[in-house]
């Protein structure tokens, strides 16, 4: 049971509790009843309040890998690729501005593996998956200042029809497999996430605030992953916290 189900759950309890005594009673404890209802419901706003509940209603979980932008992309573009068809993804259509107002669009069906280079010199490109159990995911380009993302976004409805912390888990397993061979400064899971820290700020930005749910940060050999108070849903609670794990790359 979630935290917001507790809460409502010992509120209804409260109310029932309030409402026996106050049909037993005179019209001043059914004035009573109302001030404790009224309490009810604010301790209620309070208590969710407190415990940084946010409540995340639709848009999209998303997957983002950061690099600086000394990287080759289109190299490491492909090796994302590669490792997402061996996981049975594959790309449908691609579409991308010629330029930086967004106002020429260029869209394409990809019938084949390979993804032509001059889709990621275009803008705000953005590709259309098919392969995994949840519909409507898609994968776009996310150019910053001084470093790039990678950000796969899957419906947000989707996701928290199944099991949340399970998938939450086997995504962070795919990232740590994918750090073997894609060396990424950081990676983050969460709730309408986008490329916006340089990963110079990434840790200090974790200091200061607890809004990231995952976040795995690439120390050469090894990776440290940061938990926040809520899961990629944005309303399953966790434990606030970080492990780190020894990773072998291939050379």
């Amino acid at each position: 049971m979630n935290l917001l189900n507790v809460l409502n759950w010992n509120c209804s309890c409260n109310i029932k509790q309030l409402g026996g005594k106050a049909e037993k009673n005179n019209d001043s404890s059914k004035g009573m009843f109302k001030e404790n209802l009224l309490f009810c419901s604010m301790l209620e706003q309070n208590q969710k309040k407190a415990r940084g509940v946010s409540i995340a209603l639709g848009g999209y979980i998303n997957i983002g890998l950061v690099f600086c932008d000394d990287i080759h992309l289109t190299t490491t573009f492909h090796q994302l690729i590669d490792y997402l068809t061996k996981k049975g993804i594959s790309i449908t259509k691609v579409k991308f501005s010629q330029d930086v107002n967004g106002e020429a669009w260029i869209e394409h069906d990809v019938k084949e593996i390979k993804i032509k280079n001059n889709y990621l010199e275009g803008f705000y490109t953005e590709f259309e998956l098919e392969g995994t159990c949840l519909k409507h995911t898609t994968m776009n380009i996310q150019k910053e200042a001084g470093f790039v993302g990678v950000v796969l976004c899957l419906n947000w409805t989707e996701v928290v029809s199944h099991d949340v912390v399970r998938i939450q888990q086997e995504i962070v397993q795919c990232l740590v497999e994918l750090y073997h061979t894609l060396t990424f400064e950081y990676a983050f899971i969460g709730h309408e996430m986008e490329v916006e820290i340089h990963p110079n700020d990434v840790e200090k930005s974790l200091q200061e605030h607890h809004a990231f749910p995952v976040v795995l940060i690439g120390k050469g050999d090894y990776l440290v992953t940061f938990y926040g108070d809520t899961a990629i849903d944005g309303l399953t609670t966790q434990e606030r916290g970080k492990k780190y794990l020894k990773v072998k790359r291939e050379q």
